[in-house]
């Protein structure tokens, strides 16, 4: 079913997308233009070269560390970005959740609690909880690729967290090759 909702999370997908394209073109493109420069004199300060840049000050490495700070640059984003499309994720499930109670007035809110409910503390469990769907009901790939999703934004977030890395090891071990033929 097409939503609203799934419309907006698409657009939100597709912006970050859009803005992590664009630093990978710019900086491959930077790579290009300047690769023999870069190159012949690896010893040359950012600051020294790059005059007209205001930011020059704040970014003052040599040419033959640019690689090496793109590559943590990169690492950053893509981290973040996957924070974000996880965050995008779940503000989708609560705007189902806003949509559903449009239709029936009578599913709990997000933050209401009930003794019906099992286990209800993460963002999937509540709206699945409050529309009356059991996750049972649904593919097990399904429910363990959110899982997946769900324990890596977390290590993202609490990158101390070793018992995360460790929940994220073993359901890669025990479904990895099943998740990645049910994504396939």
């Amino acid at each position: 079913m097409k939503t609203e909702q799934l419309k907006e999370f698409y657009e939100s997908l597709s912006e970050l997308n859009n803005g992590f394209t664009h630093y990978t073109f710019v900086w491959n493109q930077f790579n290009i233009d300047y690769l023999a420069i870069i190159e012949s004199e690896p010893e040359t300060q950012t600051n020294d070269y790059f005059l007209e840049n205001p930011y020059k000050r704040k970014h003052n490495i040599k040419f033959k560390e640019l690689e090496n700070e793109h590559t943590k640059t990169n690492t950053t984003l893509v981290n973040g970005m996957y924070v974000l499309i996880y965050a995008h994720f779940e503000s989708y499930l609560k705007n189902m959740l806003d949509f559903a109670k449009t239709i029936d007035s009578s599913i709990l809110k997000l933050e209401e609690k009930s003794d019906s409910y099992g286990e209800d503390s993460i963002v999937v469990d509540k709206v699945l909880n409050r529309i009356g769907i059991s996750k049972t009901e649904l593919e097990n790939e399904l429910i363990d690729t959110l899982d997946y999703l769900r324990l890596k934004r977390n290590k993202l977030i609490h990158s101390n967290s070793n018992n995360i890395s460790g929940t994220i090891t073993e359901l890669i071990k025990s479904k990895g090759k099943q998740l990645n033929d049910f994504l396939e």
